[in-house]
C-alpha cells in the first residue's frame, strides 16, 4: 500500500499522534466517515474503526478486516498518510474484539476512543477502561435526560478514563458571552440577585447542551437543586431561590440552544438576553434592564471535526465540565418522569 502510494505521489509522510478507536454502527457510518477524514487531517492517527456487521454468516465466529491510507496533500508537495484499519465484528466474535484492536495499538501514543453513537455501549468496549487514556462522548445524541445522566457518571476500572463531551465543547461560545455580560460594570453586582433563567430550546424536551447550561450557571453561582415541576427546576441560592425554565421553541426544529433569558428584580433590577440561531456567526444580546440596549457578538462556532481535535488535544482535567456535569445530573433526577 505504502509503495504504490509513494510512486504515484511523490513522499509519503506516515504519522501518528495517537490511535484513535471509533465504534460505528451501519446508521452512523456515512455521516461520520468525512468527520474522521478531516480529524486525521487535523490529528494524524491510527485510525482504528470498529463496525458491526449487519448480518450473520457462517464465518460470523470470526474478525473480518481491511486496512487503507488516509493521505491529504501537504502545500509543498508529497502527502501526509494515517492509517485506517476498518474492524468488523458480528454477535458471535464479539469477545474477540478487545484482543485483536490492542494488538494494532500504536505502542507510547495516546489511547482515544471516539463513542458518540446513542445508546448502550457495545460490551467490548468495558475491556478498554483500564487503558484507554481518553473517551470523547456526546451526550447531545441521546434523547432522554437520564441516558444523558448515565453518560456523564465516571467510567468504572481499575483506573479513571479521562470522560470528555461534545455537548459541553460547543458550549464554549455561549459560556463566553454570558460570562463577558457579567464582566460589564452595570452587571457586575447582579450575580446573587438573579431570580430566573430561561433556556429556549428546539425539541420536545430539553437536550444534553441545555441541562449542561443549567448546570454551569448553577455550579458556578452556588445554586443547589431543590426541586423540579413540569418545565422548570428550583434551586437554592446563597441569598434567594432560583428558577430554571426550559421552554421549548416551536421555530427550532434541531436540538439546540436558541436562546438564554436571565433576569434579577430589586434591589439590582436585570434582564438580558442571548439569542443564537444554527450556525450563524454572530448572536444578537438584547438588555432590558439595567438600561436598555442590543448589539451583536461573534459566536464562534465550530464544526464536529473541529470539536474533536479540540478535544483530543485537551489534557488537563476539565473540573468546570464535571461540575456542570455532577449539577445537571442532580436537576435531571428531580425532573418529573414524561
Amino acid at each position: 500500500m505504502w509503495k504504490s502510494a509513494s510512486s504515484e505521489h511523490g513522499t509519503v509522510y506516515r504519522a501518528a499522534t495517537s490511535n484513535l478507536i471509533v465504534p460505528i454502527d451501519a446508521p452512523l457510518r456515512d455521516r461520520i466517515a468525512p468527520v474522521l477524514t478531516e480529524v486525521t487531517r487535523r490529528n494524524p492517527s491510527r485510525l482504528v474503526q470498529i463496525e458491526r456487521s449487519e448480518r450473520e454468516s457462517p464465518d460470523s465466529r470470526r474478525l473480518f478486516a481491511r486496512t487503507t491510507a488516509l493521505c491529504h496533500l501537504r502545500p509543498g508537495g508529497g502527502l501526509v498518510c494515517s492509517e485506517q484499519i476498518v474492524v468488523r465484528w458480528s454477535a458471535r466474535s464479539c469477545s474477540l474484539v478487545p484482543s485483536a484492536v490492542q494488538a494494532l495499538l500504536v505502542g507510547d501514543l495516546p489511547v482515544v476512543i471516539l463513542a458518540i453513537e446513542p445508546g448502550p455501549r457495545a460490551q467490548w468496549l468495558a475491556a478498554f477502561e483500564g487503558i484507554a487514556d481518553l473517551r470523547i462522548a456526546d451526550s447531545a445524541t441521546e434523547s432522554e435526560p437520564a441516558a444523558m445522566a448515565r453518560l456523564w457518571t465516571d467510567l468504572p476500572g481499575p483506573r479513571r478514563t479521562a470522560l470528555h463531551d461534545l455537548a459541553w465543547a460547543r458550549l464554549g461560545a455561549w459560556r463566553a458571552l454570558l460570562a463577558e455580560a457579567f464582566e460589564r460594570p452595570e452587571a457586575a453586582e447582579v450575580p446573587p440577585a438573579i431570580q430566573e433563567v430561561t433556556i429556549a430550546h428546539g425539541g420536545p424536551a430539553p437536550p444534553a447542551g441545555a441541562w449542561l447550561l443549567a448546570g454551569w450557571l448553577a455550579s458556578r453561582l452556588g445554586w443547589t437543586p431543590k426541586g423540579a415541576a413540569r418545565g422548570h427546576v428550583r434551586l437554592a441560592g446563597p441569598t434567594r431561590p432560583v428558577t430554571i425554565a426550559f421552554v421549548r421553541d416551536e421555530e427550532e426544529t434541531r436540538h439546540l440552544i436558541r436562546r438564554v433569558r436571565i433576569r434579577s428584580g430589586a434591589p439590582r433590577p436585570f434582564d438580558l438576553s442571548v439569542e443564537h440561531r444554527g450556525h450563524d456567526p454572530v448572536a444578537r444580546i438584547e438588555a432590558a434592564a439595567p438600561v436598555h440596549a442590543s448589539r451583536e457578538a461573534t459566536f464562534a462556532y465550530r464544526d464536529l471535526a473541529g470539536s474533536i481535535v479540540g478535544e483530543i488535544h485537551r489534557h488537563e482535567p476539565n473540573r468546570t465540565f464535571e461540575d456542570a456535569a455532577r449539577v445537571a445530573k442532580e436537576m435531571i433526577a428531580l425532573w418529573p418522569a414524561p
